[in-house]
């Protein structure tokens, strides 16, 4: 028989797969042992690359037309399991298991990668290789806990020009430049996240929107620092899918809402004779300076206050009676106006 590649297990032995059936390699000893024969209907075909998971063997085989995976039982391989086709033309190249998800293989050529559901028994592709990369041959032989898959992306979300923190009030839309250098595939989209945690991006999204900006309501705070970046990936009705294999943010900007100034006024005697004036109080929230327009029975005024804590003096006409209002019509600090 003819041997492909193979998988050190760890009883030791190197398993070897052909057409023929399984076999082993002892380098200990240096002997090789035929196994046995593949299951009766299976066709003829080669076992290219074989990989080993939880204990269990699994393999990539192909014929002219078709890739496909199986699951090798290691004492009788006439009982090994069909797991499904691969899609694409040509034989799988390699393998590369992918958590409790399925598998990633190449085509025959290593031009494209397809990854197997295991749940669903379908295969999709993944991406395409660049023309000049001939073979990507012993993905079965893949760096400890890797879970991306084996191949070159070209999905690029760009780069988010500037630096700094994006300062805004909480009245207004948060509007910043579009990402440049983009790479998006035929089923990829672009869009815009907001999100509070740079160590878990796609995990932390609290809006996404399709243009450059956003606006403050819940569930955002002020005075947290979020960021923008964007997402590049698969359109998944409308979004982008945050389990593309492929997917990719640009860099992150911070964003930091203000909140509004505000003004709360206060005397120490409500009581005011005839054609006396009264003191008011203005205790204000916000950066200073603030500029406060109020109207009082002597009409509009506008007043700039150095500090938190101020006040001013209110004359009624000397022919006014009863109860008279102190109105805040505008209010601005050094960040922040609220009309």
């Amino acid at each position: 028989m003819e041997y492909g590649s193979g998988q050190l297990a760890p009883n030791g032995l190197v398993y070897l797969g052909g057409v023929g059936g399984l076999g082993s390699f002892n380098p200990a000893n240096n002997t090789l042992n035929f196994i046995g024969p593949w299951p009766a209907a299976w066709p003829q075909i080669g076992v290219h690359d074989i990989f080993l998971v939880n204990n269990l063997l699994y393999g990539t085989v192909y014929d002219i037309n078709q890739s496909y995976l199986i699951q090798i039982d290691v004492n009788d391989p006439s009982q090994s399991i069909w797991l499904g086709p691969v899609n694409g033309t040509g034989g799988a190249e390699g393998g590369i298991w992918n958590g409790n998800a399925g598998y990633f293989a190449s085509d025959n050529l290593g031009l494209d990668i397809y990854f197997y559901d295991i749940a669903t028994g379908n295969s999709s592709l993944v991406c395409d290789l660049p023309d000049n990369v001939i073979s990507i041959f012993g993905l079965s032989f893949p760096p400890a806990g890797t879970q991306e898959p084996p191949c070159l992306c070209s999905t690029n979300a760009g780069v988010l020009g500037g630096s700094g923190t994006f300062q805004v009030c909480s009245n207004e839309t948060l509007t910043f430049p579009a990402v440049i250098q983009t790479v998006l595939d035929g089923d990829d989209m672009l869009q815009y996240i907001l999100f509070s945690n740079p160590a878990d991006t796609a995990g932390s999204i609290v809006a996404t929107s399709a243009t450059p900006s956003f606006t403050f309501g819940p569930p955002l705070q002020t005075g947290v620092t979020y960021y923008v970046a964007a997402a590049a990936g698969n359109n998944l009705n409308g979004s982008v899918d945050l389990s593309d294999p492929c997917l990719d943010f640009s860099n992150a900007r911070p964003v930091l809402w203000r909140p509004l100034p505000a003004v709360t006024f206060s005397t120490a005697n409500p009581n005011v004779c005839p054609g006396a004036c009264k003191t008011i109080n203005a205790n204000f929230t916000g950066t200073p300076p603030f500029t406060l327009t109020y109207n009082s029975p002597e009409g509009s005024s506008t007043q700039i206050f150095s500090g938190n804590n101020g006040s001013f003096d209110v004359c009624p006409p000397t022919n006014s009676m009863g109860n008279f209002v102190i109105q805040a019509t505008a209010l601005a600090d050094a960040l922040c106006a609220c009309p």
